[in-house]
């Protein structure tokens, strides 16, 4: 399909599923039936304007960072799901100041799946790498979810730190291949319930690291050490 345009009108109330349309450029949806839109590698769509809906509409997009489309509607009532894949080796702060840039255009309830690059050798944040430049607030998440940790010897420190500094989700769920990773990321999370701020730690900056604005952190659900999520309450930026 080489269109540059899609209009769709549906008559029916079922999901609108696309995959791997790589002729899409824009797309126009007016149908106040539709429930439900699913997004899967469709590298060269750039924005989908959504005229009306249900208010029980849900969006889901399966894809890298850079392939999210800019979404326009009238009604921001939905949920949006994101099931990232990962596609990079080396994950750097510029990784998620891009997430966090390109959520925040999507102003309704969020959820994040993330699955990490099996062939990924290093993980690192460092606020140096984006400089002083205006950045959108925290993306506000109804959950975050990691799948496939497979690695041992990556960072997770520097991903949880990475992951709570693009977004304040109410809760984290960790879903693990091996029981090693996974009790090694409770126990990050862990020392986050018994950490106290230190005063000095965000003195040289008028921006407060997301320490600051983590309130509480509690246990919710464990399905032995691969499986088990944690709630979070932020306190106000």
């Amino acid at each position: 399909m080489a269109c540059g345009w899609v209009g769709a009108w549906l008559l029916s109330d079922g999901p609108l599923v696309l995959s791997r349309c790589y002729g899409l450029r824009n797309i126009m949806i007016s149908c106040r039936k539709l429930q439900k839109l699913a997004l899967a590698n469709c590298a060269n769509l750039s924005s989908i304007s959504k005229l009306n809906g249900s208010d029980s509409f849900s969006f889901r997009y399966s894809g890298p960072i850079d392939m999210i489309p800019i979404l326009n509607s009238e009604n921001n009532k939905f949920h949006g799901r994101f099931d990232l894949c990962s596609t990079v080796i080396h994950q750097s702060a510029g990784w998620f100041l891009r997430l966090r840039h390109k959520l925040s255009s999507f102003n309704c309830k969020k959820s994040l799946y993330v699955t990490l690059n099996p062939h990924q050798d290093k993980i690192c944040f460092d606020l140096k790498e984006i400089g002083e430049i205006p950045l959108p607030s925290p993306l506000e998440l109804e959950d975050l979810t990691l799948m496939r940790l497979e690695k041992s010897s990556l960072d997770y420190s520097a991903l949880l730190d990475g992951f709570l500094w693009c977004c304040h989700p109410k809760k984290i769920s960790v879903q693990s291949q091996f029981e090693s990773i996974g009790k090694h990321i409770e126990l990050l999370l862990e020392e986050l319930m018994a950490k106290e701020i230190q005063s000095s730690c965000c003195s040289s900056s008028d921006i407060k690291c997301w320490r600051h604005y983590l309130e509480d952190i509690t246990l919710e659900s464990k399905k032995g050490s691969k499986n088990f999520s944690y709630r979070l309450t932020w306190r106000s930026t």
